[in-house]
């Protein structure tokens, strides 16, 4: 489908997960390390948080999210899940971003371009 991504469970062997419809392609995506958060980029600069719920059948709640301009070329999350990295590409150059991710201890979106 465009303009969405789906999750697949390895050891189910199927997909089962699907996101909501986007405004536009997702570029880059970035996993918490403890598997329940996924952060979404896209091409117009749209970084979007997304939390998995459910066990038998998992869903992605649409959580936050911050427009930066640019398409995003690099998205990172810390160990912890408190810091968000993000990398947008805009006139020709790259604008380094980090942001907390809700929920998180973190300060807000700032720009480190």
């Amino acid at each position: 489908k465009p303009n969405v991504f789906r999750l697949y469970s390895v050891a189910r062997g199927e997909f089962v997960a699907e996101s909501a419809p986007l405004e536009c392609d997702v570029t880059k995506l970035a996993f918490s390390h403890d598997g329940l958060h996924v952060f979404s980029g896209d091409s117009k600069g749209s970084v979007v948080a997304w939390r998995l719920e459910g066990i038998d059948r998992p869903s992605l709640v649409r959580g936050a999210n911050a427009s930066l301009g640019g398409g995003i070329i690099g998205l990172d999350v810390d160990r912890d899940t408190q810091v968000l990295w993000i990398a947008s590409e805009s006139n020709k150059k790259i604008d380094l971003h980090t942001a907390a991710p809700p929920g998180s201890q973190a300060g807000q979106l700032t720009d480190q371009g």
